[in-house]
């Protein structure tokens, strides 16, 4: 609330002031309204007790007069006298229940001769006040006038059959049986009207004392907001004076308290930041020079590592030129080339993926999959990096746990090949163990090493980004940085983490890495890497096959590949010949490239599906930023993979998008 005060302007507070006297006026009136409807409520209350007190009276008197003429007229005169109390219990039992019926309390009451406009305030004041103890008291006190009169009922039912049977001894027993009755009937509404009024009393009080309180708080609310308003612009002005004539004087490093958010607050930012801006002028400048050098420095390293392979595949190429070339030197040459290839593309893929990363826009793509082949698969690609050195690399289960798990099989492959891979690169002897145990709803895995280890100084700066544990030109190891960075971003991505739990130099270091788990009963289809990787030999054998793309080295190759699996393949230079031939021809499956000369891959599957194609088409393309994916889908694409061209990937998908659509 003070800080409420603070932020309005001078003309807001002026008519906050005036607001909240006529808020605080308006509450007395209702307030008093309120203390009228109830006190009515109770007069009604008073007033149905009457009617009550008065249909026991005539009933008795009734009865009376039945028992000396034993006239049927006096005895129907009596129930209907009765009616007043009966209905009155009927209201009285559903205005007791949790849920009660109104219509039902309505009709009660209108058989008990209480006014239908007195009806609705008798149900309020209930509801209210049912645990306050005078009218908790009052409905005891009814309810067991209900219980006596229904043993009133009783006696005359037994007296009308003592009259009809013209028995006088057992008529005069039973009319002093309700004369009994009709005395404890009596007492009860004594005590019933004087409950009622002790809690009239105390009501009346209770209102009195709210009222006092309204006038009190409206006096005092006024006197406290002009108080406080006349001291703030009295304050604010000095403190605002004084300021500026330091200021002047070129103490740019004074600085003005802002208490309030109205002109007077507004004005003392303004001059704060007139003041800031001159004295850390000189810091920022010197803080952005240092972020410059860092970037500079990442991107020097960068440019490095990507150079280095592009400079390893044209000098290889050349060498694959030469006509005197053995066929030895050039299958090595050959593996060079894919080898380094394969490189550049991974550090192509991690700094797309730390770019998604930090704009929060990679999609996490969760399944069902055995974690065990995962692994075994992992060990298979790690395996050869040991083969040149003295390591061993270990996998064990500690404790047991489900095989199948529920994450993203895709980013945790990422992440355990960026800290084995690691693990591998630093270690020249030893060995490299991972020992992971399911603990509640996580997947914990300990990766463990016998490397070089780390300084406490280089543990510190192991993840921050732009920075390098060596970064040196002269540094032993090769690298970018970025696994470390992508694979903590991932792990938190997964609801996990990765940390580095111990590191000793020249002893080895240790990382944990964590995902959390969901339970895999009812999610995607189970992954299954055996299944992912057995296809058919015959399956691509005599089928068509469209090849829609503008690099004439992309065509020839993805011809070379598709021919030797036994397809026949069309080729298209662009979108448009490429939608013409789809409309001349029956494909069994088209491959389209995204980003063409004279029509795109969209435009173009949009227009091959609007011609009735309904077989499948695969978006081969290089864009593989956030989004693209979706775009292919929308387009008309059945599937989406991304260059370089993976051929396992590529006929894996082809056998796959047509085993579904022949299925």
């Amino acid at each position: 609330m003070h800080k409420l005060w603070q932020d309005l302007s001078v003309s807001s507070k002026l008519y906050l002031v005036v607001g909240v006297m006529g808020s605080l006026i308006a509450i007395e009136l209702l307030t008093l309204l309120f203390a009228m409807n109830t006190l009515s409520a109770v007069r009604g209350f008073v007033g149905g007790e009457g009617l009550w007190s008065k249909a026991q009276k005539d009933a008795v008197i009734s009865l009376q007069k039945y028992a000396q003429s034993g006239n049927e007229k006096h005895y129907q005169e009596f129930l209907a006298y009765i009616d007043v109390p009966l209905g009155d219990r009927l209201a009285r039992i559903e205005l007791q229940k949790h849920t009660p019926d109104i219509p039902l309390i309505h009709a009660g009451f209108l058989r008990g001769r209480i006014h239908r406009d007195d009806i609705d305030g008798l149900v309020k004041l209930v509801g209210r006040f049912h645990k306050i103890s005078y009218i908790a008291e009052a409905l005891e006190v009814w309810r067991q006038a209900d219980d006596v009169m229904s043993d009133f009922i009783v006696a005359a039912q037994e007296m009308r059959v003592a009259v009809q049977e013209n028995v006088p001894s057992r008529v005069s027993e039973k009319l002093k049986k309700i004369d009994a009755l009709n005395d404890q009937l009596t007492k009860l509404e004594d005590r019933f009207s004087l409950t009622l009024g002790q809690g009239s009393r105390w009501l009346e009080s209770v209102l009195m004392v709210a009222l006092l309180s309204a006038v009190v708080v409206i006096e005092s609310t006024g006197l406290l907001l002009t108080i406080t308003f006349s001291r703030t612009l009295s304050q604010g002005l000095r403190e605002l004076n004084s300021a500026a004539k330091k200021v002047g004087e070129g103490d740019f490093g004074q600085k003005v308290a802002v208490r309030t958010g109205d002109e007077l607050g507004q004005l003392a930012e303004s001059l704060n930041k007139m003041a800031a801006e001159l004295a850390n002028s000189y810091g920022q400048r010197r803080e952005a020079e240092m972020a410059n050098t860092t970037k500079s420095q990442f991107l020097a390293n960068m440019s490095h590592e990507i150079r280095t392979p592009v400079g390893t595949i044209v000098n290889y190429s050349e060498l694959l030129k030469q006509s005197n070339l053995g066929e030895n030197d050039r299958m090595k040459f050959v593996d060079v080339i894919h080898r380094t290839g394969l490189a550049l593309s991974s550090l192509i893929n991690d700094i797309l993926d730390l770019s998604k990363v930090e704009a929060g826009h990679l999609e996490i793509d969760k399944t069902t999959f055995s974690f065990s082949e995962c692994l075994n698969d992992i060990k298979l690609m790690l395996e050869p990096r040991c083969a040149g050195k003295s390591v061993r690399l270990i996998m064990r289960q500690e404790g047991t746990g489900p095989d199948l798990i529920y994450t993203d099989p895709m980013r945790l492959r990422q992440i355990l090949l960026n800290i084995l891979g690691n693990a591998i690169k630093f270690t020249e002897r030893g060995h490299v163990v991972l020992a992971y145990r399911h603990l509640a709803e996580k997947l914990t895995i300990e990766v463990q090493d016998t490397g070089v280890g780390l300084t406490p100084a280089q543990s510190r700066h192991l993840f921050q980004l732009f920075s390098q544990v060596d970064s040196s030109t002269t540094r032993k190891y090769t690298g970018t940085g970025l696994g470390l960075i992508l694979s903590r971003r991932l792990a938190r991505l997964l609801g996990g983490d990765v940390v580095l739990a111990e590191s000793v130099l020249g002893k080895g270091s240790k990382f944990v890495i964590s995902v959390k788990l969901e339970d895999p009963a009812g999610k995607a289809e189970i992954h299954n890497a055996e299944t992912a990787r057995s296809v058919a030999k015959d399956a691509l054998v005599g089928r068509k096959v469209l090849v829609i793309d503008d690099s004439e080295d992309n065509r020839f190759f993805i011809d070379r590949v598709l021919s030797t699996q036994g397809m026949t393949v069309s080729l298209a230079h662009n979108g448009l010949e490429g939608a013409e031939k789809a409309r001349q021809n029956d494909f069994d499956i088209i491959i389209m490239d995204i980003q063409m000369p004279v029509m795109d891959g969209y435009t173009a599957t949009q227009k091959i599906r609007a011609s009735g194609f309904r077989n499948p088409i695969i978006a081969l393309t290089a864009h593989a930023m956030e989004g693209d994916r979706m775009k292919c889908l929308e387009a008309g694409c059945d599937s989406y993979l991304t260059k370089p061209i993976r051929v396992n990937a590529l006929i894996q998908s082809m056998v796959e998008m047509l085993q579904f659509s022949h299925a």
